[in-house]
């Protein structure tokens, strides 16, 4: 059984990977203030620091809703202790984006290829993406 990832690396890793190849990542006071507008809990920027370093390593779990609604991610990535599924799939979007990939193709079977709803999640996943324009 693997081992539950820290709070703190799952923000991190939506703080790296939910944003254009070009830009920089969001900074803790703009997804402060629009997880806080989205969802009317009171969600500070150093609150969100904290939880990011790792100096908190638990919240209210609205907050955590609120922040992943914010990323628009599952919340069970901020909420649930088994979100090695989800995380694999980030890893992926970011490897993608990075390469430069805007548009991908299943081949050799679809979605019987691969195992559950895989192939589901990641174009889920890809079309939260930020377009480049």
């Amino acid at each position: 059984m693997t081992s539950p990832l820290p709070l703190s690396t799952r923000l991190e890793r939506l703080f790296q990977t939910m944003h254009k190849k070009a830009d920089q990542p969001q900074t803790n006071e703009s997804v402060a203030t629009s997880a806080s507008a989205m969802s009317g809990e009171s969600i500070t920027a150093g609150h969100l620091r904290d939880l990011r370093a790792g100096t908190v390593t638990e919240t209210d779990t609205s907050v955590l809703v609120a922040i992943a609604a914010h990323f628009k991610v599952p919340a069970a990535y901020l909420t649930e202790p088994d979100c090695h599924d989800i995380d694999r799939q980030l890893k992926a979007v970011q490897a993608m984006r990075d390469a430069g990939v805007n548009w991908m193709a299943l081949r050799g079977g679809g979605a019987e290829g691969l195992r559950g709803a895989t192939s589901d999640d990641i174009t889920s996943i890809l079309s939260r993406l930020p377009r480049e324009h």
